[in-house]
């Protein structure tokens, strides 16, 4: 969460997102009337020539986020799949042909890259409106602007997320 002294004039806000990719440094900057606490409206975001919503990994107990990255060192090793990384979810989400919207929390996030980095497992850790955490998979490699997702068919993570949340 991003928390603004009151004077600040909200009408033109530039936000700028750093991400990490294979150990190079890649800056995207993102002009947006981005929403604030007590509004209903929901900002946006362009990049480049798209446009889409903002989107904020939520803030969660930091001893819940080192269970979870224990964890995730665990199932690595159970899958063959070591090093996962926790990763920063800066991109829209697109489950079943929507973004996800105010009804979903995302909490973390995580991947493992493999054959010479060009396949990904990345799972999103979100709860939903009911407070139901819920993992979300994407092996989508190929959009830049979106991560395209559907519920993992892997039953150990939703336990274990489920055992970990609560």
């Amino acid at each position: 969460m991003i928390t603004l002294p009151q004077s600040v004039d909200t009408s033109s806000i530039t936000v700028t997102i750093l991400k990490t990719y294979f150990g190079n440094r890649y800056e995207d900057t993102a002009i947006s009337d981005i929403r604030f606490i007590g509004q209903k409206s929901q900002g946006s975001v362009s990049s480049s020539s798209q446009s889409f919503q903002a989107i904020f990994q939520e803030e969660w107990p930091p001893s819940k986020q080192d269970e979870l990255a224990q964890y995730m060192v665990q199932f690595g090793h159970e899958m063959n799949q070591p090093n996962y990384q926790r990763i920063a979810i800066t991109k829209p989400v697109v489950w079943s042909g929507r973004e996800l919207d105010e009804n979903f929390k995302i909490l973390d996030g995580y991947e493992y890259w493999y054959d010479n980095y060009t396949k990904v497992h990345r799972y999103i850790f979100v709860v939903n409106v009911t407070g139901e955490p819920v993992v979300l998979y994407s092996k989508d490699t190929g959009d830049p602007e979106f991560y395209i997702v559907g519920l993992t068919q892997n039953e150990m993570l939703p336990t274990a997320f489920r055992e970990i949340y609560y």
